[in-house]
């Protein structure tokens, strides 16, 4: 699959597409039937299949700090997105020239001019154009007048409530990811490279390896039992998730940090995804790293007998 990362005005691409457009966070049930249908509707057309996304996402443009959680980074969603069956996806940089044009500058010079397209599909609530001037209904008028066609849809979970990126960051916030889980379509995990560290987990004798989340704001936050894969290593684990007020002052905003159960060895620069099973407690502050060490072990001991409880003991280690 190709990855487009920008467009050239003037050069438009090379075939006719049909395109799915919108923020894609999460690439959940609703985003994957979207992306279904894009990729059927191309091959039986004999079309090419584009998703096209921005990044950062509208609300993280005018938003940084206080924009809804993002539940995926690229490098999260790009495995994903690469499975699927697409021919292209571009993630045009979101900024200030393409969040100024108007909704028939965004259909005439991108959709049309540029991707060629034949085809869209986008959820029933896509808006788009400056100030999210443009509909569906727009685009299907304009469709009439530039010559493709649109289709909308709307993924419910049991029938009668729609799936959204909303939903799940609330369900994550509740610390429900067996809900979560049912509606992206696999287990809620964050993945990353494991950096060097202040050594703090290894001095109170739970040594973690310590991912950066690379985000502002995190849908997790705070302790969790963990599940974590990588490099032909698979554990179960306690994970902290926040900007460390522990022992005293911020450290960098979102760090993850993993501590790996019965596990011994290197971990540093390797790359692992971590799966939330189950919240264990909110990030607390301490008054002395005793204290800390004492709930840590706590910590430890609960996630231990959670897992044991659910019968999770099917892991193949290094």
């Amino acid at each position: 699959m190709r990855l487009l990362r920008q467009l050239t005005f003037g050069h438009p691409l090379e075939f006719s597409s049909v395109l799915t457009l919108g923020n894609f966070d999460g690439v959940h049930c609703g985003h994957a039937w979207l992306i279904r249908r894009t990729v059927e509707y191309a091959k039986k057309h004999q079309l090419k299949s584009i998703l096209l996304s921005f990044d950062p996402m509208p609300a993280e443009f005018f938003s940084p700090t206080s924009s809804p959680a993002r539940l995926m980074r690229f490098l999260e969603k790009w495995p994903i997105l690469q499975s699927s069956g697409l021919d292209a996806c571009c993630i045009l940089p979101f900024k200030r020239p393409l969040m100024e044009l108007s909704a028939l500058d965004f259909v005439k010079k991108i959709l049309v001019e540029h991707f060629r397209v034949k085809h869209l599909f986008v959820g029933d609530d896509f808006r788009f154009g400056y100030q999210r001037q443009g509909d569906v209904e727009l685009l299907h008028k304009l469709g009439k007048v530039f010559g493709f066609s649109v289709s909308t849809h709307t993924e419910f979970f049991d029938g009668n409530k729609t799936i959204s990126s909303t939903w799940i960051r609330a369900a994550i916030k509740a610390g429900d990811f067996l809900l979560a889980e049912k509606l992206l379509g696999r287990p809620y995990k964050n993945r990353g490279r494991v950096v060097y560290g202040a050594q703090l987990g290894r001095q109170l004798g739970c040594p973690t390896a310590n991912i950066p989340m690379n985000r502002h704001v995190s849908p997790v936050h705070g302790v969790y039992v963990v599940f974590v894969e990588g490099d032909n290593l698979q554990y179960y684990g306690v994970a902290s998730v926040g900007n460390r007020p522990a022992v005293g002052g911020k450290g960098p905003a979102f760090l993850l940090e993993v501590h790996l159960f019965d596990f011994s060895g290197n971990l540093y620069g390797k790359r692992l995804e971590v799966s939330y099973l189950h919240k264990l407690r909110d990030e607390w502050m301490f008054d002395s790293l005793d204290a800390l060490k004492i709930q840590i072990q706590q910590d430890c001991e609960m996630a231990r007998q959670y897992l044991k409880k659910r019968q999770y003991n099917n892991v193949r280690k290094i």
